[in-house]
């Protein structure tokens, strides 16, 4: 009896040390693509996700509830992973609905196949299951023109809805989930000598202030520096990531009065320096989908102040980069 329980209360303790490791969530991984997509894209290990986040559940529906909020309309696939918890013994029917395909894997089994390039489509499929965390796995792509997908079940004894995020988890370990901020990180030093180049700081001095920046556009006096006193003899140095969703080439320009620079991913794309009133220096760069490492630098002498960021594609009309892209 008492290796019974002491073998009890290592299974008991076992298996809450596995529920821990859990968070809640599926991981999305998302995978963009130039070529049209006619059925599920056959993705190689060189792959790499645009982006990884955690979705809650899976309800997306363009245009008022993208998936990810991160811009993605057409040419992409999604794989969502992770576990789904089921507390009673039974017959479980999930349901996909989908614009263009889908299909449910649970252990390693298909479920549900509802494949190929279509309008809002829904399939079923039944499944026995027993208490405890099951393998879950849905891939869904789009290719053009509507992008939707619900995941649904009809649990034992129970009615059609959604699958709540309360059944939904992933592995605490799960690499890179989204944890990245809304805008840059904006470093703003003084200095006091006149000069025509970039000024050098070192590591050991420590910005005047530090902001974060939605975007960059910045021109004195109607659209200030976020320090109003920040009018000469300053610099800025912004950095965080760039969210690129379309494979493509992006023009990308830096306008300023003094200077400015841009990196991305370490190599420097556009030099506009120097001591001039307002000029744009531009850079045409391939770049792939996904978070790219971005740093501008930029400074001020006398005699006006601005700076702003732009990009334009085959895709995308000339405009100020949006926050929606910017992240730290």
């Amino acid at each position: 009896m008492n290796r019974f329980l002491i073998w009890l209360g290592i299974f008991s303790l076992s298996a809450l040390l596995r529920a821990q490791s859990l968070e809640p969530g599926l991981v999305g991984e998302i995978y963009s693509f130039k070529e049209e997509l006619k059925d599920f894209p056959k993705l190689s290990s060189e792959i790499k996700p645009a982006l990884r986040y955690v979705a809650r559940t899976i309800h997306y529906e363009l245009p008022n509830l993208p998936f990810s909020d991160a811009g993605f309309t057409a040419k992409f696939c999604v794989i969502w992973s992770g576990k789904i918890r089921i507390a009673d013994e039974g017959s479980y029917v999930f349901f996909l609905e989908s614009d263009d395909g889908s299909r449910l894997f649970l252990d390693g089994v298909e479920i549900i196949s509802n494949g190929g390039v279509h309008g809002m489509t829904e399939k079923s499929g039944e499944t026995l299951l027993k208490p405890g965390d099951h393998a879950l796995r849905i891939e869904y792509f789009q290719n053009r023109h509507g992008a939707s997908c619900d995941f649904a079940w009809q649990p034992p004894r129970g009615a059609k809805q959604l699958v709540p995020g309360s059944v939904l988890f992933h592995d605490a370990a799960a690499p890179e989930t989204l944890s990245l901020k809304p805008g840059l990180l904006g470093e703003y030093f003084l200095f006091h000598k006149s000069t025509d180049e970039f000024p050098i700081f070192t590591s050991e001095i420590k910005p005047t202030y530090t902001v974060v920046d939605p975007i960059i556009d910045f021109e004195l006096p109607n659209k200030p520096f976020p320090k109003r006193k920040l009018t000469k003899r300053f610099f800025a140095r912004w950095t965080g990531k760039i969210r690129i969703t379309s494979v493509g080439v992006y023009n990308l320009s830096l306008e300023s009065d003094d200077g400015s620079r841009l990196f991305l991913d370490g190599n420097e794309v556009i030099s506009n320096g120097g001591g001039h009133g307002m000029k744009a220096v531009s850079a045409r760069v391939d770049l792939s989908a996904g978070d790219h490492d971005l740093k501008i630098e930029y400074f001020q002498n006398d005699y006006g102040a601005g700076c702003s960021f732009a990009w334009e594609s085959d895709t995308i009309p000339r405009e100020i980069v949006p926050a929606r892209v910017l992240f730290h």
